[in-house]
């Protein structure tokens, strides 16, 4: 079965959203970055934003589809690879970035530790390695209800929009995992025209799980 990712499309239109305030906000509080990681990149849509502001960019992805679509040009690097067994010879990051939630793909806390560790080598010294993540407690509520956030419709350059829905359908805690699942639709002209669903298993992280696998982590 084709994954998500493999509509790459349809997957990178939802998430084309303008970048240039996050981008900002985070080279604010790390304003000595040159050269900035970013593992499970995807189409590597941070990549012109990076580079317009002078760093060197290197994403890195399983997904060859995605990548593909991905801008070239000077100051970007581009991996296929897997983010718990990396090696990116002769570079050091100052900055190392994972936004939405991307880490939670990351089930075993083996592969969790593996990821941390290799993002960890790849740092230079005094480098950070910020993570956009959703925090839950043990004691819930766990459920994604619409208000958390879980729609939202992104329009496109050529009148077309896509809707995006992401919701969590069933947890358990004691593996501290969720299975939700993702539906993206291309409308254009009140007509949908292309639409893929898929369900992803996904690794929930409370504080305290955060503390422990970094501080295991090195």
């Amino acid at each position: 079965r084709m994954s998500v990712y493999e509509e790459a499309d349809l997957y990178g239109a939802a998430f084309s959203w303008p970048l240039d305030a996050e981008v900002d906000w985070l080279l604010g509080r790390f304003p000595r970055a040159r050269t900035v990681l970013e593992p499970f990149c995807g189409n590597a849509r941070y990549a012109p934003h990076f580079v317009g502001r002078g760093l060197g960019y290197h994403g890195l992805d399983l997904s060859a589809a995605m990548l593909a679509r991905a801008p070239g040009g000077p100051g970007i690097h581009l991996h296929q690879a897997d983010a718990c067994d990396f090696r990116i010879p002769g570079v050091r990051f100052d900055l190392a970035w994972c936004p939405v939630n991307s880490i939670r793909h990351l089930v075993a806390e083996a592969a969790i530790l593996a990821h941390l560790g290799r993002v960890r080598e790849h740092l230079a010294p005094g480098g950070a390695y910020v993570v956009e993540l959703e925090l839950v407690r043990l004691d819930g509520p766990w459920a994604w209800r619409p208000e958390h956030g879980g729609e939202w419709t992104q329009p496109l350059p050529d009148g077309g929009v896509v809707e995006a829905r992401w919701r969590r359908e069933s947890c358990d805690l004691g593996s501290r995992t969720c299975l939700e699942r993702a539906r993206f639709r291309r409308v254009e002209g009140g007509r949908v025209v292309a639409e893929k669903t898929h369900a992803f298993t996904m690794r929930m992280w409370t504080y305290e799980d955060l503390l422990r696998l970094v501080a295991s982590a090195g």
